[in-house]
């Protein structure tokens, strides 16, 4: 399961929406039983609203109001091993991220073998910070010098790095552009204090799945800090739109007189190598197939075209593209190939591309056309850009 980490925020919506896929991934974990998602706070003393607004937030992201056990402790106080026995969920939430720290820090074994077993983990402020290997817990000066401003030293004056729960790797800052958290963590990066950062907006979550893709949700983004030979590199990541609702299911199948179509894969590897090779000037001169060097002049090796047909169909799973070979309805001989993939215009939500090889150069044209109409009738597009077909 994943890991959710939220860089903070008060709107309860914004809140909820970056967190939903969390509560989901709990429930999925308890299936077909109720889900348990252990609220895990560490409250002032006179703290009388914090376990309301974050079980608040629990539920308008999806989770029943039964399935959140409350685990709050004063600051000062420890987290027992238990506060996660049994759950399929952990949620920790904000405040002051020292006493979070010193809260959390023993079950720190415990945390990573629920997430280990299949259990997803959602971090919100403090909660976030200490998730990381290398939790940023307060402070605001660097030998000296000031990093970050004074009010975000979480009432240490010392930037403070120390091992945190190791669920995802370097360390994680908060409320990035809100406070101005983001010199904080390339400090820490360019003093060797952690070998990379990532500071997260507010209403924003930065996840990390299992197989160690990321992503990044909300309104806003999360900034990645990573040494390099000039310095420290700061790349910015945001949430895109999806290239298809995240329940989509993509049609895996065309058949039309003269083809049909299947996802592309390593299967097709010499099939499809000897198709467009044999076809490359074909290829290219094809009514509206953009010339952006492909196919190569100098064609490719088997072993090459083949990291090619793996990256297409990672792209399939992943939904981030999808690739179709074209067939001979008789056998399993490639004609050609069908590309379907984000447009890079505003104008249009997909680009359309597709090419046959020169000894079934008829079908160029009826294949384009029942491509169009496919998506038509079973895909969530309706602006597409085929290249002045």
């Amino acid at each position: 399961m994943s890991i959710h980490l939220v860089g903070g925020g008060r709107d309860e919506s914004l809140c909820a929406a970056v967190l939903a896929p969390f509560v989901r991934e709990a429930m999925d974990a308890a299936h077909p039983a109720e889900p348990v998602i252990a609220l895990l706070l560490v409250l002032e003393e006179d703290d009388d609203s914090s376990i309301e607004r974050f079980r608040s937030v629990l539920v308008a992201a999806g989770a029943p109001v039964a399935s959140v056990r409350v685990e709050a402790i004063v600051e000062g106080e420890s987290f027992n091993a238990a506060a996660v026995d049994g759950v399929h969920g952990v949620f920790v939430g904000g405040g002051l991220t020292p006493a979070y720290h010193d809260a959390i820090i023993g079950i720190a074994p415990q945390i990573r073998a629920a997430v280990d077993a299949g259990v997803p983990y959602a971090g919100f402020s403090a909660g976030a910070a200490v998730a990381a290997s290398r939790a940023i817990v307060g402070g605001y000066l660097l030998d000296g010098v000031i990093v970050a401003p004074e009010d975000t030293g979480e009432e240490l004056d010392d930037l403070d790095v120390r091992d945190g729960l190791g669920l995802v790797p370097g360390s994680i800052d908060v409320h990035a552009a809100q406070w101005g958290t983001l010199s904080r963590i390339v400090a820490a990066v360019d003093a060797g204090l952690t070998p990379l950062g990532v500071a997260v907006d507010e209403h924003t979550a930065y996840v990390v799945h299992p197989d160690g893709r990321t992503r990044v949700r909300g309104v806003g983004r999360a900034w990645k800090a990573a040494a390099s030979t000039s310095g420290v590199e700061v790349t910015i990541g945001s949430r895109r739109p999806r290239f298809v609702p995240e329940d989509f299911e993509p049609p895996t199948s065309l058949a039309a007189p003269g083809f049909r179509l299947e996802p592309l894969g390593p299967q097709h590897n010499a099939s499809d190598l000897a198709a467009w090779s044999s076809s490359i000037a074909h290829i290219r001169s094809t009514a509206s197939y953009p010339d952006d060097g492909w196919p190569p002049l100098e064609g490719m090796t088997p072993d090459e075209n083949l990291v090619d047909l793996v990256r297409h169909s990672a792209d399939f799973v992943a939904k981030k593209g999808f690739t179709f070979t074209v067939l001979d309805p008789d056998d399993d001989h490639v004609i050609g190939c069908v590309y379907l993939y984000p447009s890079s215009s505003p104008d249009f939500d997909v680009s359309v591309q597709s090419w046959v090889s020169a000894d079934r150069a008829e079908l160029d044209g009826p294949l384009a056309d029942a491509v169009a109409a496919w998506i038509d009738a079973d895909w969530p597009w309706t602006r597409l850009d085929r290249y002045g077909r």
